[in-house]
């Protein structure tokens, strides 16, 4: 990554059950979630990233996720990507996942097990400066081939190009994908 002065970059992959991040001295943990009955056990706990003594860096509580995670995931599209560099150019899969059904359980099990991860990408600009510009990039990922872990439903479409047609395939079929493209912007 480019070295950009006057700016202060947090980053990495925070997982359960990993130690602490080598750069920051952070982990990720989960508190109130019994990971082997995958129930709650306190409504107060949430995710945490602590430092090595135990400082809250940052937390996610249940109440809050929960809202979220049901509102903006209980139906989701999800479209495999690739982009590279310069200029910036980017490829789609032929096939799309359609999910429906999740469950917050689903999510905080995903959390618990390591396949769902905290992943940020937050720079400060101008640091020093007495107005510092934040830029935050908060989010959870997994890898594709879990994501249907967090759905009760979740079914892949193959889509025809010559007709934009989308029929259901099984998970196990390949993906063709098309030729580069130029960004538009």
């Amino acid at each position: 990554m480019k070295e950009v002065e006057d700016r202060i970059n947090f980053g990495g992959v925070y997982k359960i059950g990993e130690d602490t991040h080598d750069r920051t001295g952070l982990a990720l943990r989960i508190a109130g979630f019994d990971a082997e009955s995958k129930k709650i056990t306190d409504m107060t706990g949430g995710v945490y990233l602590l430092s090595r003594d135990d400082r809250v860096a940052a937390v996610w509580n249940f109440s809050g996720i929960m809202d979220h995670w049901n509102r903006k995931h209980a139906r989701a599209v999800y479209v495999p990507s690739m982009s590279r560099k310069p200029p910036p150019e980017y490829r789609f899969g032929g096939q799309i996942m359609l999910c429906e059904q999740t469950d917050f359980l689903m999510f905080l099990s995903a959390v618990a097990s390591g396949s769902l991860y905290y992943d940020p990408g937050i720079k400060m600009e101008n640091a020093s400066s007495d107005r510092p510009r934040i830029k935050r990039r908060s989010q959870f990922r997994m890898r594709h081939v879990d994501i249907s872990s967090l759905y009760a439903i979740s079914k892949v479409h193959t889509l025809d190009a010559a007709t934009n047609d989308a029929s259901s395939t099984d998970l196990t079929q390949k993906t063709k994908i098309p030729i580069w493209g130029q960004s538009c912007s």
